[in-house]
């Protein structure tokens, strides 16, 4: 109990402070989301990734993270067609239900996560987070599978404007993530320390805003959204988004031999709430927005319960020898 404490007060806490301050800014002032989402997108995660990324130590068992991620996905997919065939959904809710399963906070929420739980205790070995950049290295993997199949695929789902799956794809293919990651493989290749480039500070600056520019984000998101009484269909999302979806995420991690600090990072990362944007793609398409919302909201505010009790079984499940 009192490890599950820790974690809740340690970990999860200081995530909640920084959302609720974002909601109550939201609340009390005018605030362009928009523009904080895609400075969040376009600098604050490139800048990440490029730290994290290029100061990480590669082996093969990342290289699996790309397949375990696809893979994943597609057995979520599936979970969210068996609940909606057996709902008897509409074929919009049922596209929208689907996706609150595949797809997960993975970067806004799920990356500041990460990088709380690696560099706390009892991740520090002198003084030092020793297992940071590769956890983050490994989350960045997972986030950017995600990003470019939210981006595509929930386009794709639920009809954009002219319901052009190639559009939906252009849509995706302008995440700037796409392109920094094989840039930082890029430097990593060349026989140069970057870290000591005039301009490295640039992206450290960047990396190290991610975290409280997120959270703030998400509260002041959820500050413009309607509280209203949740029925069986959303609760009904957040039981497989937040129970089911782990328990998905613990067996598959054993089928592909995973273990250590990455299996402890994939599932805590499988454990996150639905992805903002599915809300946001939602209202855009006229696709079930309201019930979007719904599920989105109150999947954040059940999460901190489950994410707590994943986090202590991934540390019992999956320890760092």
């Amino acid at each position: 109990m009192d490890i599950f404490l820790y974690i809740l007060s340690n970990n999860i806490a200081p995530m909640f402070l920084l959302i609720i301050v974002g909601f109550l800014l939201g609340r009390f002032r005018k605030m362009d989301v928009k523009t904080l989402s895609a400075t969040i997108i376009n600098v604050l995660i490139p800048g990440n990734i490029i730290v994290r990324l290029y100061k990480a130590d590669f082996d093969i068992s990342l290289l699996k993270t790309l397949i375990y991620s696809l893979v994943f996905i597609a057995l979520c997919a599936g979970l969210g067609f068996v609940i909606s065939k057996l709902r008897r959904f509409s074929p919009k809710k049922t596209a929208v239900f689907i996706e609150s399963q595949m797809f997960y906070n993975s970067g806004n929420f799920g990356l500041p996560l990460i990088i709380l739980v690696f560099s706390n205790a009892p991740f520090i070995v002198n003084g030092e987070a020793i297992y940071l950049d590769y956890a983050v290295a490994a989350q960045t993997i997972v986030m950017s599978v995600q990003s470019l199949l939210t981006a595509s695929g929930c386009y794709a789902m639920n009809g954009s404007g002219n319901g052009s799956f190639k559009d939906a794809v252009k849509r995706g293919l302008k995440l700037p993530i796409i392109y920094v990651i094989p840039l930082v493989f890029l430097m990593k290749a060349i026989p140069y320390d970057f870290t000591g480039f005039f301009l490295w500070p640039s992206a450290e600056f960047a990396c190290d805003a991610l975290v409280a520019v997120s959270l703030v984000t998400v509260g002041i998101q959820f500050s413009n959204s309607k509280l209203k009484n949740f029925g069986v269909d959303s609760l009904l999302s957040n039981l497989a988004r937040l129970v089911v979806c782990p328990v998905i995420a613990f067996f598959l991690i054993k089928l592909f031999g995973i273990s250590g600090l990455l299996a402890q990072v994939l599932l805590i990362s499988s454990s996150v709430p639905t992805a903002l944007m599915v809300a946001l793609i939602s209202v855009e398409c006229d696709c079930e927005s309201d019930y979007v919302a719904q599920t989105v909201l109150s999947c954040m505010l059940i999460c901190p319960i489950t994410l707590s009790v994943v986090v202590y079984l991934a540390r019992i499940l999956f320890p760092i020898v």
